[in-house]
Parts: structure tokens; C-alpha cells; sequence
């Protein structure tokens, strides 16, 4: 046997063995996409025996719907709502207003039963489910420090740090942010395999709540402050207090950094679910956490977060709002994962997919303000 075979050998043994470190995964998959899910194991969330549906306006004729909305592109071109879902990448596109769908597509899969991921989409919901905690008692409200949960926080410096902190995205703690440096905490949060250990590595370095500064580390803190608080993993709560109480049409699945009980889920994205499952997220928060008959969340919660000024102009708690405008507002996702909330009209428009051109925020809240008004 040559030498070479055996360097060979060796060198093919040391990248098999490294496999499940982030930095190797991150120059194996280069950049995030919509199917990254699928590289992580999962944390299962079960469907309710029931599910609520949207009902399907029959009278509404979506194609025709479709021809006669024209949305203006920044380019100039003028094409209708058919052509612009199309363009652009889309696994689906929802219109739904009092609980109808006026408009649905799924350009890829062509049916509703296809799962899509939310990326940061998923913030939103873990600052909804610290609204389940407090209606339940288990945190009495947001401006609790950290450490009255997370005793060893507060060896780590963070005496200061407080829950609103953490949703607001005003902690202060350290984040690397590089996309070009694989070691950096922006690429190992999301595809490393031992978040526990980075999270050890957080230090303060601006006294909280003085500076907006968005980073996944917020999320990851404020989902162990909810299952110290509620006595339960995250996805678990999810299910018991979110998933079954909205009658969601499927089951979901969140991301994990690793397999086994030391597993931690990726709480700041990575949460997949059918887009209607989606929707009925959106009709919690248009309606400040009542669903249907019940209140899901503490009373007042979602428009609170809303109507507070912080250290950002627009962001609040997992949410933004149009020009501090508060009567329309979403949540959005890396890659072009919208779902925009306009209350006085009862109406949602979301959209999940990927967008491969230039990523234009201003874009996709032009073209849904259009929309809404030709609705």
C-alpha cells in the first residue's frame, strides 16, 4: 500500500470525521437556502385532532383576482399579481381577508401540503409564546431581569440584562457577525452542532437596552428564559399552547443543532410548517392574541409590543411596523419570508420562498401595499 493511498486515506478519514462540525458545513452549503431544514434533525410538533380551515370563497375567481391586481417593480415594469408570484422564486402566496382565502398558489409544489420554513419568522413566535407564559403566570412581565430565571446569567455579567432585552434585540451581549469567516457566531448559530457551548461565550459589552443590535444569541437566550419558566421544551410548549389552541391543519418541525437530549433547538429560525398553519399565526396577532373565542395570550400583549418605542424605530419584539405606524405591521424571514398584518382591514398577505436577485426589502412592502389597496 503507497504512501499517497494512505495520506489519502487519512485525509478522507479527517473530513468524514468533521462532518458534523459547522465550519465544514458551512463551506459545504455555502449560503443559506429554504431547504436547510433538512440537513438538521427535527423537533416534532403534533397537529390537533381538529383543524380549523379558511374557508374558499367560491364566488371569487382567483385567476381573474389575480389579473386584476398590477403591481408597479422597481424597474418600472407593471405586471400583474399571477406574474409576480411567479417571478420570483415563490413556494407560496396567500391572500386571506375575514377568514376567506381570496388567493393561494404554490408555484413549486402546486399543492398546500408541502411544508415552507420561516427563518426569522420564528422570533415572532417565541416573543408570542413568552405572551402564553405571562397569561399563564409562570413570567410575570417582560421587564423581569434574566437572572430571576437564569440564575448563572448573572455570573456571566449580564445583571442588567432583561427579558425585553432579549426580545427587543437590545442585549448588549457579544455577536460576530462576519458571513465570510466561518467561525464567526452569525455562520455557527446556524449551522453549528453545539449552541449550548457558544452560548457559554457571551459576554456583555454594551449596557442593555441602549443599542439595537439583531443577532440570533437574543432568541436562543430568551427561549432557555422560557423553558426554565415554563418547566417544558420550547417545541413542547409550542404545541400545547400554540399548535393545538389554533387547530393548525398539519403537524410542524423545528430545527435542532444535534441529536439526542442535548439537542437545542435553532429558536431564532427554522420553524416549518404549512403556509396556512402560518396564516393562522397571523390571525392571533391581527387580533392582539385572541383566537376565536379564547384568549391565547395575555390580554393586550400583541399591541403593546407594538405601540412601545425602543432602541429601533420599526422593530418590535419579532414584529415591524410601517413608519411607525402600528395599524400595519409583519414579520419577516431571511431570503423573502413575509407575513404582513393590515388589522383594519382584515387582511393578510404572505409569502414564503427565496428571492435569488438582490435581496429588496423595499420591494416586497411596496408591491404588498399595492396589493392591499387593489384588494
Amino acid at each position: 500500500m503507497s504512501d499517497n493511498f494512505l495520506k489519502a486515506a487519512l485525509l478522507l478519514l479527517i473530513f468524514f470525521s468533521l462532518t458534523s462540525c459547522g465550519i465544514v458545513r458551512s463551506l459545504t452549503l455555502l449560503a443559506p437556502n429554504f431547504d436547510d431544514y433538512r440537513h438538521d434533525p427535527q423537533a416534532l410538533i403534533g397537529a390537533p385532532d381538529h383543524a380549523f380551515l379558511f374557508s374558499e370563497r367560491p364566488e371569487v375567481n382567483q385567476r381573474e383576482l389575480a389579473k386584476g391586481i398590477n403591481i408597479n417593480l422597481p424597474s418600472g415594469e407593471s405586471i400583474d399579481l399571477s406574474e409576480f408570484v411567479n417571478q420570483f422564486d415563490t413556494r407560496a402566496f396567500l391572500i386571506i381577508r375575514n377568514d376567506s382565502i381570496l388567493f393561494e398558489e404554490y408555484p413549486e409544489s402546486n399543492t398546500h401540503t408541502r411544508q415552507v420554513s420561516s427563518f426569522s419568522i420564528s422570533k415572532a413566535i417565541v416573543t408570542t409564546l413568552v405572551g402564553c407564559a405571562i397569561k399563564e403566570g409562570f413570567i410575570q412581565h417582560t421587564d423581569q431581569y434574566v437572572w430571576e430565571y437564569l440564575p448563572e446569567w448573572k455570573k456571566q455579567g449580564f445583571e442588567k440584562l432583561k427579558i425585553r432585552h432579549l426580545m427587543d434585540h437590545t442585549s448588549g451581549m457579544n455577536f460576530s457577525k462576519s458571513i465570510y469567516n466561518p467561525a464567526s457566531d452569525q455562520v455557527q448559530f446556524y449551522y453549528g452542532r453545539n449552541l449550548k457551548r457558544r452560548m457559554a461565550k457571551r459576554k456583555p459589552e454594551i449596557i442593555p437596552g441602549e443599542e439595537y443590535d439583531y443577532q440570533s444569541a437574543n432568541t436562543i437566550l430568551l427561549s432557555m428564559v422560557l423553558e426554565r419558566a415554563t418547566g417544558k421544551p420550547v417545541s413542547e410548549y409550542l404545541e400545547t399552547k400554540i399548535w393545538k389552541p389554533l387547530e393548525m391543519e398539519g403537524s410542524a418541525s423545528w430545527s435542532l443543532d444535534r441529536r439526542g437530549k442535548k439537542g437545542v433547538l435553532r429558536t431564532f429560525c427554522c420553524l416549518q410548517a404549512l403556509a396556512r398553519d402560518f396564516a393562522k399565526l397571523g390571525k392571533l396577532w391581527m387580533n392582539d392574541g385572541m383566537w376565536r373565542e379564547s384568549q391565547i395570550l395575555a390580554p393586550g400583549y400583541i399591541r403593546g409590543l407594538l405601540g412601545k418605542n425602543g432602541a429601533s424605530r420599526r422593530y418590535r419584539s419579532g414584529f415591524r411596523i410601517l413608519d411607525n405606524d402600528s395599524q400595519i405591521f409583519y414579520t419577516s424571514g431571511l431570503l423573502g419570508q413575509y407575513i404582513y398584518m393590515f388589522p383594519q382591514q382584515n387582511l393578510m398577505i404572505l409569502r414564503f420562498g427565496e428571492h435569488k436577485e438582490r435581496y429588496a426589502g423595499r420591494m416586497w412592502r411596496s408591491s404588498f401595499l399595492q396589493i392591499a389597496n387593489q384588494i
